[in-house]
């Protein structure tokens, strides 16, 4: 859930929608609101009681995998796609020092494609330098669930649930928007800097920017882009759903 735009965000604010003004924020966004995308270096742990017991009906073996002490992922995206993981083994990989923690040229050697002539220590270096500027770790696992990276990674569909989509489908948009907020609420309560990020917003309207969405908006109305959103002559493109459940946390932080 990211989009990576040399898109200037003094642009974006002065766009107002629904009378407020407009912040988007995405992986590569201006400081600091980069750090509101899921894919910015934000650790925090993530126990069984922050999480809707409605999710666990629904994937009872991720309480299991959590445990007693819970998981300390290194982003919210590590989060969400650890869902994916059928086994506590897999599970693990998504955890802070598991195989998909971290940005790292040994992870990235694994999934680029082969080119006899280029140096592939030198390739994985320039991706960890690429995606470490604003420190968007969540690529990481991202990558990882991608299914042509599957055998890369000596992952089989016994380890991770196919297509990538699936936890979503399978929890419903109200216990998806459940989950995220959960998630959310840990990554700002748990860092600082992100947190005055966040708040530093006010009570601005906050989009996940895509340039897609307008597109599929139009191209496909019946599967719109549900999490991010793109504004135009006042009209929004795609359902914002990761700004919404934002600001209801951005407003709980106000009230905390």
């Amino acid at each position: 859930m990211f989009i990576s735009l040399s898109l200037s965000l003094s642009a974006t604010m002065v766009k107002r929608y629904r009378g407020k003004p407009v912040i988007a924020f995405y992986s590569n966004a201006k400081a600091p609101h980069h750090q509101l995308s899921n894919f910015h270096h934000a650790p925090f742990r993530l126990k069984t009681k922050h999480v809707p017991d409605s999710l666990f009906k629904r994937f009872p073996s991720w309480k299991e995998y959590l445990g007693k002490d819970g998981c300390v992922f290194r982003s919210s995206e590590h989060a969400w796609h650890s869902l994916k993981a059928k086994n506590r083994r897999t599970f693990l990989k998504f955890c802070v020092g598991g195989d998909f923690d971290e940005l790292s040229v040994s992870f990235f050697k694994k999934i680029l494609p082969h080119r006899p002539l280029v140096d592939r220590d030198l390739r994985a270096q320039h991706k960890i330098t690429h995606w470490g500027k604003k420190k968007n770790v969540g690529i990481v696992p991202k990558l990882a669930v991608s299914k042509k990276n599957m055998r890369k990674l000596n992952l089989s569909s016994a380890d991770i649930v196919y297509p990538k989509d699936v936890p979503g489908e399978l929890m419903g948009e109200s216990l998806e928007r459940a989950f995220w907020k959960a998630i959310l609420k840990q990554k700002f309560r748990r860092n600082k800097e992100a947190r005055a990020a966040l708040m530093s917003t006010g009570d601005a309207y906050l989009l996940e920017f895509s340039r897609d969405a307008k597109r599929r908006s139009l191209k496909t109305p019946d599967r719109p882009a549900r999490w991010s959103g793109m504004i135009e002559d006042g009209i929004l493109y795609g359902g914002n759903y990761m700004g919404v459940v934002l600001s209801e946390v951005r407003d709980g932080l106000k009230d905390a």
